[in-house]
């Protein structure tokens, strides 16, 4: 929910479940960018909420060491969030067991991704052509999250990628 100040119309705050964010700045999780320093320069411009990279759910769940390493953070580096990628509600919920050990203040949902080594499996972008797969992901996760859920999709899935299904 964005607060428009009442003299100028300018943005003024940004409040995801609990959390409140002073700066509508943020930083989106980008694959290879996104990590722990450059974050921490984009705070220094006022960055108001980053996210990690995008952490793939399955293999958070082999503790992937890799994975791990794109999920450390300082305790200037906040608030924060991460974005899961995954389209099994059971092994989203498994990941999240696991990031119970770490500290983030939103969690989102990965809808979006349109990379065909992401779509072909059934995940990213391709959720949106099986809605009720990706309502039972959604439902699962904010079931079992301590933090804020949000999704990042697309509003027209692209045509050129194909479904999980073919």
């Amino acid at each position: 929910m964005l607060h428009r100040a009442a003299d100028n119309g300018s943005l003024m705050m940004l409040k995801i479940g609990d959390l409140t964010l002073h700066s509508p700045i943020m930083l989106s999780p980008m694959a290879g960018v996104s990590d722990l320093p450059f974050r921490m320069i984009n705070r220094r411009f006022g960055c108001g909420l980053a996210f990690a990279e995008m952490i793939s759910a399955r293999a958070l769940t082999y503790r992937n060491s890799n994975t791990l390493k794109m999920l450390s953070t300082h305790p200037t580096d906040r608030p924060l969030g991460l974005q899961l990628l995954g389209n099994d509600p059971k092994i989203m919920q498994r990941a999240l067991d696991i990031l119970c050990d770490y500290e983030f203040d939103v969690l989102d949902i990965n809808a979006a991704c349109p990379v065909s080594k992401v779509t072909k499996r059934g995940e990213g972008s391709a959720m949106l052509r099986e809605p009720r797969k990706l309502f039972e992901v959604l439902k699962a996760v904010v079931a079992h999250s301590r933090l804020p859920v949000t999704v990042n999709c697309k509003l027209i899935y692209p045509a050129r990628f194909p479904s999980s299904h073919q």
